[in-house]
């Protein structure tokens, strides 16, 4: 088996050239100090950078490079749906250690490439190091928007919007944990493993809803987590209703055969995290409009609430408040205890 540390970085590098293509007209790629990049015409420069570490965000064991290179394009792209805009280039840093076969590595980079010209956004730099231990794939992204919509900016009366089904990536996660391996040994696992491993695509959702909506952000770390992003920094509370909220279909089946509490897929649906669906603040009489241009791109986005004056964020079911305490469930928290 040749290994990294056989080629060294010079072979590292040399895989990302060869697989991320030219970059974009005008611009200046990989095999510099710094890329070398026009500045689009009109809007405003986005940047943002997600990290995917093993052991933490994937094992190896669990899914095949390809799809560990693909999601991790996928997540910084979900920011840039968040923020209304539209992706250009990406950066990627690797910590790869010596001994890892370089077939595996390959592959990463060939997930890497196909994501990133899915999104029109080139790898045009970034670093390679060694790893002590795990992989560490971190990839930074940049984007242009008109009118980037912030987190920030929910007001009274906005009606909460999702963009998808909530609770299939944890599903997904519960599947893995309990012995399931790429790509599913059923039909049930299958749908599961892809919800957790490949993201949805909601760049077009997120120029939609650009043109209206108060505030936005993206359901990584849980949707009780993002609610919360959306409200608290204007002072603000929301009310969500369980019997609104859009658990994946299968997630109940896929708790039965895991052996999960049977109110697994609602506690996965609201903190389990990872789903990259939209969460958005949006003016209740632009919903109706906004709702039929989204159906047109063939997102089923729905109400799941509405933000009130209160401050504080409450569960309802059948107009009556659910007992319910999200902190014992909790959305992701990297520095959270475990």
């Amino acid at each position: 088996m040749a290994t990294v540390a056989d080629g060294g970085e010079a072979w590292v590098i040399e895989a990302v050239r060869r697989r991320m293509g030219p970059p974009p007209t005008g611009a200046i790629g990989i095999g510099d100090d710094a890329a070398v990049l026009p500045v689009p015409p009109g809007g405003r420069i986005l940047a943002s950078q997600d990290m995917l570490v093993e052991g933490i965000h994937f094992r190896r064991d669990w899914m095949p490079p390809e799809r560990i290179g693909a999601k991790a394009v996928a997540v910084n792209v979900s920011d840039m749906a968040a923020m209304g805009g539209r992706p250009f280039a990406l950066l990627m840093a690797l910590a790869l250690p010596g001994a890892l076969d370089r077939g595996w590595v390959g592959r990463l980079l060939d997930g890497v490439a196909e994501a990133a010209a899915g999104a029109a956004a080139p790898v045009v730099g970034g670093d390679t190091v060694g790893s002590p231990a795990g992989v560490v794939l971190d990839m930074a992204i940049l984007g242009t928007a008109e009118r980037p919509i912030l987190r920030a900016g929910a007001q009274p009366g906005d009606w909460l919007v999702v963009t998808g089904p909530l609770g299939g990536s944890a599903a997904g996660l519960a599947c893995l944990e309990g012995g399931a391996v790429w790509p599913g040994a059923t039909a049930l696992e299958t749908a599961a493993l892809r919800r957790h491993a490949c993201p949805p695509d909601r760049l077009d959702a997120g120029r939609v809803l650009a043109g209206c909506a108060h505030a936005m952000t993206d359901i990584s770390d849980g949707f009780w987590t993002e609610v919360d992003a959306l409200v608290q920094p204007m002072g603000l509370g929301a009310v969500v209703d369980q019997e609104l909220l859009p658990v994946w279909p299968e997630a109940a089946e896929v708790a039965r055969r895991v052996g999960a509490p049977t109110d697994a897929p609602l506690h996965w649906a609201l903190t389990g995290g990872e789903d990259y669906e939209l969460l958005a603040a949006v003016p209740d009489e632009r919903w109706p409009t906004l709702q039929r241009e989204l159906w047109a791109i063939d997102v089923e986005a729905v109400v799941v609430g509405r933000v009130e004056r209160t401050p504080g964020l409450r569960l309802v079911r059948g107009g009556q408040r659910v007992s319910w305490d999200p902190a014992s469930q909790g959305g992701f928290d990297h520095f959270g205890r475990r």
